[in-house]
């Protein structure tokens, strides 16, 4: 999974709800196979999933440009 450039993470944490959509869908499967692989349990790695993005989405003006988008 390669990292998202970040002028767009820059424009997801100005408050576009679309660009945060488009990085939401980008790593959501990712996410969701790793909490899959992690909790043995499809439908509580699906709300862990949608947790881990509204947490994300809360946060996402405290998110460092020098680090990975993905961490």
């Amino acid at each position: 999974m390669h990292e998202p450039d970040p002028a767009t993470v820059r424009v997801a944490i100005d408050g576009d709800l679309t660009v945060f959509t488009e990085l939401t869908r980008a790593y959501q499967a990712h996410v969701w196979h790793f909490l899959r692989h992690l909790l043995s349990d499809a439908t509580l790695a699906e709300d862990v999933t949608q947790e881990t993005f509204l947490r994300v989405y809360q946060r996402l003006r405290t998110y460092r440009a020098q680090a990975k988008f993905s961490t």
